[in-house]
């Protein structure tokens, strides 16, 4: 697969998987085990798509294969910001399969079409700095989407608290464990809302990352050129 043998990083959607099992198992009370499991599909999807990507890379190059694979990724990370606590397990594999997909189309040309354009003496310096620069972005992104989705939990439940702190007759006779019910309800919506704003801004991102894409090279890479020049 010439330059496409170097594969990217996972944990470039590590954020997104941890809110997506955080959710499962605080919002939907699934165990650690089963919320696993159930986000474990689109793992499947990513393994199966990237050694499809590398060889595409070398006939059509990273250009469409970058665009077509992040329109996905900002597709399924739309449909996650549908998250709520009555959502199914299809739902949430199908998602998170469909935004693994996108990711499996985009990230293999991405990163080796950026490998790709440097010179030879070049090469391992890029994979290095290519490689630190994985490390960091991951982590400064898991820490960014934690810090928001924190906040936005803070915010929609001091605005929801303060609902519930006005004076109602219906509230003040309400049973404790009525009452209890209620603030858990409250508490798991506000924990799904805040979910499906991370996401939502996910989604725009990808799709300007997608039109940023577009400035890519096209074509197939030299090394499959040369090999469809036949040898007098």
């Amino acid at each position: 697969m010439g330059g496409a043998a170097r594969c990217p990083d996972h944990r470039y959607v590590l954020g997104l998987d941890q809110l997506s099992g955080a959710h499962l198992q605080a919002g939907q009370g699934y165990p650690a085990l089963n919320a696993g499991l159930l986000i474990f599909p689109q793992a499947l999807v990513m393994g199966f798509l990237m050694p499809i990507a590398g060889r595409l890379y070398d006939r059509i190059g990273p250009r469409w294969l970058a665009v077509t694979g992040l329109l996905i990724a900002a597709y399924g990370s739309y449909l996650l910001a549908g998250i709520n606590p009555d959502m199914t397990r299809s739902e949430i594999v199908l998602w998170t399969c469909i935004r693994a997909g996108g990711v499996g189309l985009a990230m293999m040309p991405i990163m080796t079409g950026g490998l790709a354009s440097l010179s030879q003496d070049l090469t391992t310096s890029g994979t290095a700095i290519n490689t630190v620069a994985q490390r960091v972005s991951a982590a400064l992104g898991l820490a960014g989407l934690t810090a928001l989705a924190t906040t936005q939990q803070a915010q929609l439940a001091a605005g929801r608290a303060a609902l519930l702190q006005a004076p109602s007759s219906e509230v003040a006779q309400l049973h404790f464990a009525q009452f209890f019910g209620l603030y858990r309800q409250t508490q798991l919506a506000v924990l799904a809302n805040s979910y499906s704003n991370v996401f939502l801004l996910t989604a725009v991102t990808t799709l300007l990352a997608a039109l940023i894409a577009l400035l890519l090279r096209s074509g197939p890479t030299e090394h499959s050129e040369s090999t469809a020049v036949p040898v007098e």
